[in-house]
């Protein structure tokens, strides 16, 4: 094999396609000493596959293997039973800060208002009801993005 490079010069593959310096983004190339690295932001799936680093001095090949990140539901959503006027807070909490998610109320997204809250701080989501009414009693759900997941309860409304 003849690779023709430059003292300390190298070719980094995956899959036999050279990845190179322009994808900035998704690719970063890093030097520490005689130890080159190779960083891949934000790995999916697809980035599986066989890499392999050429070099003057020989070739060195590593299989990567990406998993789906799972996520785990510390607090599910719990039913309420409100009367006219309280406030109702559906709560729940996953395990990643960095995971959003959508509201739902018997399967359409909630849309906030005035009376109605959405808050995302850190691994805590949040849909907050204020001035409970009869129109409010439903079934809602969080659903984290890119996950099969969906968190649900019933609001039920208690008549005075």
């Amino acid at each position: 094999m003849d690779i023709r490079l430059g003292l300390g010069e190298f070719i980094t593959e995956k899959d036999g396609i050279e990845l190179t310096r322009e994808e900035t983004f998704k690719y970063r190339f890093k030097k520490d000493g005689k130890k080159q690295y190779l960083i891949i932001n934000e790995s999916t799936k697809e980035d599986s596959g066989h890499y392999t680093v050429k070099t003057n001095g020989g070739v060195s090949v590593a299989e990567l293997i990406v998993q789906e990140k799972k996520l785990e539901v510390y607090q599910s959503i719990a039913d309420l039973t409100v009367k006219a006027r309280d406030q109702a807070v559906f709560k729940c909490e996953v395990s990643d800060e960095n995971v959003k998610g959508i509201w739902l109320k018997n399967g359409k997204e909630v849309v906030p208002n005035e009376r109605i809250k959405i808050s995302h701080i850190g691994r805590i989501h949040k849909l907050t009801i204020e001035d409970v009414t009869p129109d409010d009693e439903a079934d809602y759900s969080f659903i984290p993005q890119g996950f099969a997941y969906n968190l649900s309860a019933k609001l039920q409304f208690l008549e005075n």
